[in-house]
């Protein structure tokens, strides 16, 4: 038995309860997604790390990441029962494939869509992704609250994914250069969205300071970080700077 044997997140349960009742065709809050869609999304999410893991299990890691629509096409073709079956399957998978590379390399880390993550961060990634996009078919109740309110995943998201695809629809020839906006949460540190001279975004997490643009309690907080608005939308408090507030929500527009 693996020594870092991984039981199956929460998030993917709840995501899987979810999805229970759906009809396929169920439109999300995804532009032009259907349930069907979204659970071909999160299949490839999970089979492309797979990919990976495997890659560097036999000592031969990769170097590029498949973009959505490459590691998706396959599976919006299923059946939606098949599908559901194939997203099971490649999550158990997950699970065994990561609990062989930690046990061999427990700081292992691997190239993936073009920066280098630790191994042990795909599972705060894949939890991220089950929550983010329950939510995209639930809506604001209760478990979304809870899950999307871990504050560890938006240290992930910052961290390990980064201001350059989090901003990458929200940036435009049209973003002015050299601002910054902060947006705080009660209890934790604040996020502080910086654009330079050159126009280049980053994201960083700071202690709280000074009078912040916008206020969110944590779960609508990366919500619109991935460029979702909370409901009730008044979940976001606006300071006096609305200028600035208007710019963060407007540059943290998702992939």
């Amino acid at each position: 038995m693996a020594q870092h044997a991984i039981e199956r997140s929460t998030e993917f349960d709840a995501f899987l309860q979810t999805l229970c009742g759906l009809p396929a065709a169920a439109a999300t809050a995804c532009d032009a997604w259907t349930v069907h869609d979204l659970v071909a999304h999160l299949a490839g999410c999970f089979e492309e790390v797979n990919r990976h893991l495997d890659a560097y299990l036999a000592h031969a890691p990769l170097m590029d990441t498949r973009g959505f629509a490459e590691r998706e096409a396959e599976f919006v073709k299923l059946p939606h029962q098949d599908l559901l079956d194939s997203l099971n399957g490649h999550e158990a998978d997950f699970r065994d494939k990561l609990a062989s590379v930690l046990d061999r390399e427990p700081n292992a880390t691997m190239r993936w869509t073009g920066r280098q993550m630790r191994a042990s961060s795909f599972l705060t990634h894949l939890r991220s992704e089950c929550a983010l996009h329950r939510w995209d078919m639930a809506g604001d109740d209760a478990t979304s609250t809870e899950l999307l309110g871990q504050y560890e995943l938006l240290e992930h998201a910052v961290s390990a994914i980064g201001a350059k695809p989090m901003t990458a629809r929200g940036l435009t020839g049209e973003t002015p250069s050299s601002w910054h906006g902060r947006v705080a949460s009660p209890g934790h540190p604040d996020l502080l969205v910086d654009v330079d001279g050159g126009g280049t975004p980053a994201l960083s997490l700071v202690p709280s300071a000074g009078e912040p643009d916008i206020v969110a309690d944590q779960a609508a907080r990366l919500l619109m970080c991935w460029g979702r608005t909370p409901q009730p939308a008044t979940r976001l408090v606006i300071g006096a700077d609305r200028v600035a507030a208007d710019r963060v929500r407007q540059l943290l527009a998702g992939y």
